[in-house]
């Protein structure tokens, strides 16, 4: 039997289902923690990473986006887990060309001062989670069944 031919029953389904939710509130509770974090050291303790003034005045200014990427990244690494854990290496590669690609070409053509790097990588965040929760999400509902990748 191939891999492709494996179906789990609904209740295991079900079960897979519990577990992604509670691994993504997790996710979520430890990118919070993650993010006042930084933001606090950013907005309040800059002068512990450089004594330039302009730079802690920049770590302050991007600290809000910052602050947003580094509390979904937990989340996101939590549904490229799935990705990895259910063998769904096709889907992965092609979000990961897709979306570095799109990454790639915003910080070329579009990115004009440093905020802006911070808000890409906000939105790369944003992109890959919509991928893999979906990808996730679709995987263990589509018809009471996961099944393995092609």
């Amino acid at each position: 039997r191939k891999v492709t031919d494996i179906k789990l029953p609904s209740s295991r389904s079900r079960k897979v289902r519990k577990l992604i939710k509670k691994m993504a509130t997790i996710s979520i509770f430890i990118g919070g923690g993650i993010s006042i974090s930084a933001r606090y050291l950013a907005n309040n303790a800059g002068t512990a990473f450089t004594s330039d003034a302009q730079l802690v005045s920049l770590m302050a200014k991007v600290s809000n986006y910052m602050g947003l990427v580094l509390l979904f990244h937990p989340l996101k690494e939590m549904l490229e887990g799935t990705m990895i854990a259910s063998r769904d290496l096709k889907f992965l590669l092609w979000c990961y060309g897709l979306t570095a690609a799109l990454f790639l070409a915003k910080l070329g053509f579009a990115c004009r001062e440093f905020v802006e790097i911070w808000q890409t990588a906000f939105l790369f965040e944003l992109i890959r989670i919509v991928l893999f929760g979906s990808r996730a999400w679709w995987r263990t509902k589509k018809r009471g069944a996961v099944t393995a990748p092609n």
